[in-house]
């Protein structure tokens, strides 16, 4: 019978061994589907990669010498329809993309419907802070996004530009917060002012092209960088737990800000290209969806204004709520950010 060696993975000084009935759960998969092809006699070997919300992510090496493979297994950390949709979910997105812009997906494993386990290609790599990121990676990535977004591109639709600067988690903690005062009046001027810009632009995004847009590239955490020759390549895009369609514009936003970047939760969570940069980002993009796409650049510099817009709104939500400890920052940090993107905000704003 074969046996599973879980293993500690200290690099961050805290011990993230597998849980054992996760790793249980996941050797009983890998042995009983054909297609791992796992003799009784092998030995596993499992290792934590990550935890999220919801699930887990483990690496699994199989057998050894020729029969040697690697894989990534996912799984609710605890039977949760939630993450087990949205395993569900990732599976079919992968199914539907090509190779070298995102994880190959191998199976599906549905015999626990509320702890499904989703077998997937191992990418010997690392997530990359975005302030370490180089002009070939920026670009490389500009074209894994844009290859995304021209294999899954469908009919032009329309976007309601103030439904969807309001859209979670502003909306939400808005609703959460009894704003007053000075944050109440901030609140008010930015959303008000954003709202009378997004109405003047509002046909850049009527029947604009869309296609599947992630809704989590807010940080480089979803976004990994090759590290082997064995897995050599663009940057791969993984976690599609919460992708949909949308404007590929808006997404582009998410990725960068001109010139100046800036940070949520004491986390870098933009590129910042220069003028001659965002250029070539975009070239290397559309090059890489296969048309023309007039509108893009005002489409971007639209979704960068709402990005920031948020910022301003949420981190004001969470100070004047007192909430700040809960999202993992204090006060003092969250305020720095919040005038830092107000200071963005209105530069964005004058320039459209």
């Amino acid at each position: 019978m074969s046996t599973v060696e879980i293993v500690s993975d200290n690099r961050t000084g805290i011990n993230l061994g597998v849980p054992p009935e996760i790793g249980t759960l996941v050797l009983g998969s890998l042995m009983h589907h054909p297609e791992m092809g796992l003799p009784a006699s092998d030995n596993v070997d499992m290792r934590l990669l990550g935890v999220g919300t919801r699930n887990i992510a483990v690496h699994v090496s199989l057998g050894c010498d020729a029969s040697y493979r690697e894989v990534v297994c996912r799984t609710p950390m605890k039977p949760d329809t939630f993450g087990a949709l949205g395993l569900y979910h990732e599976y079919g997105v992968l199914n539907n993309l090509p190779g070298g812009v995102a994880p190959a997906p191998y199976y599906l494993d549905t015999a626990r419907p509320d702890s499904p386990i989703l077998v997937q290609e191992y990418i010997a790599g690392r997530t990359i802070p975005y302030p370490e990121w180089d002009g070939p990676t920026v670009l490389a990535f500009a074209g894994s996004l844009g290859t995304i977004h021209n294999v899954t591109a469908t009919k032009k639709r329309s976007v309601a530009l103030d439904e969807y600067l309001m859209r979670h988690p502003i909306g939400e903690r808005l609703r959460i917060t009894p704003l007053g005062g000075q944050a109440e009046r901030l609140c008010r001027e930015v959303l008000g002012n954003t709202i009378s810009h997004l109405q003047k632009v509002q046909s850049l995004f009527d029947r604009a092209q869309h296609a599947l847009v992630h809704n989590d590239l807010d940080s480089p955490g979803n976004i990994l960088v090759p590290g082997s020759p064995e897995s050599a390549g663009p940057p791969r895009v993984i976690d599609f737990e919460h992708a949909g369609g949308g404007d590929p514009g808006l997404e582009v936003a998410g990725v960068y800000n001109p010139d100046v970047a800036f940070s949520v939760d004491g986390r870098q969570v933009c590129l910042a290209l220069g003028a001659e940069q965002e250029l070539a980002f975009l070239k290397a993009y559309s090059e890489a969806t296969g048309r023309e796409d007039p509108t893009l650049h005002d489409r971007v510099r639209v979704g960068q204004l709402i990005r920031l817009a948020r910022l301003v709104v949420g981190h004001t939500a969470l100070i004047d709520a007192n909430r700040t400890k809960a999202f993992g920052m204090t006060p003092e940090v969250a305020a720095n950010e919040r005038d830092h993107a107000h200071e963005l905000y209105r530069t964005a704003a004058a320039s459209l």
